[in-house]
C-alpha cells in the first residue's frame, strides 16, 4: 500500500535524526477509516535498525506509550504508522 494514497491531510509534526513525523488521517475503507495517526518516514537505508524499533513498539501495550499500527515499505522510505 502507498501511504500517500492510504492517508490524507498530512501535517508535519517534527523532524529528528531518524526521520520526519507527520499526522494524517486514515482514508482507507474499513473500521479505521477516519482515524488520526502519526506516520514516521525513515530512510530505507536504516531498515535493519527500524526492524528492531518496530519489534519493540509492536510489543508495547501501555496507555502512555505510542502503539505501533503497521509499517509500509516504499522505494525510498520505511513508513511506520503509530
Amino acid at each position: 500500500t502507498d501511504p500517500n494514497k492510504a492517508f490524507r491531510d498530512f501535517h508535519q509534526l517534527g523532524q529528528g535524526a531518524s526521520g520526519i513525523v507527520y499526522s494524517a488521517i486514515d482514508d482507507r475503507e474499513g473500521p479505521n477509516k477516519g482515524r488520526k495517526v502519526a506516520l514516521k518516514y525513515c530512510d530505507k537505508k536504516e531498515l535493519q535498525e527500524l526492524k528492531t524499533e518496530i519489534a519493540m513498539q509492536s510489543l508495547s501495550n501501555h496507555p502512555n506509550v505510542v502503539n505501533f499500527l503497521e509499517a509500509f515499505l516504499t522505494p525510498t522510505h520505511v513508513v511506520i504508522s503509530l
